[in-house]
């Protein structure tokens, strides 16, 4: 089993110093079958055949956090018009 190197993924750290990782999850709507990602911030890196670590943040994207926690997450970068 290989050794995953954090230096190689999104780090992001937040207002109160604490590290997280973005990862991304592929899922299927079985109604629909439409395929999808999840993205979302975990102290740990993940890798396996369900979660993947990321080396950016996704196009279109920009990381923001929470006022009251702290904790990251994703928000659209679309310029209201």
């Amino acid at each position: 089993m290989s050794e995953i190197l954090a230096e190689e993924y999104f780090i992001y750290t937040n207002k109160k110093g604490q590290t997280f990782y973005l990862h991304e999850r592929k899922t299927k709507q079985t109604l629909i079958g439409r395929s999808y990602h999840i993205y979302y911030f975990n102290h740990e890196l993940r890798q396996d055949e369900e979660n993947n670590s990321l080396k950016e943040v996704p196009k279109g994207y920009i990381v923001a956090e929470t006022e009251r926690t702290g904790y990251p997450f994703l928000k659209s970068d679309f310029a209201k018009k």
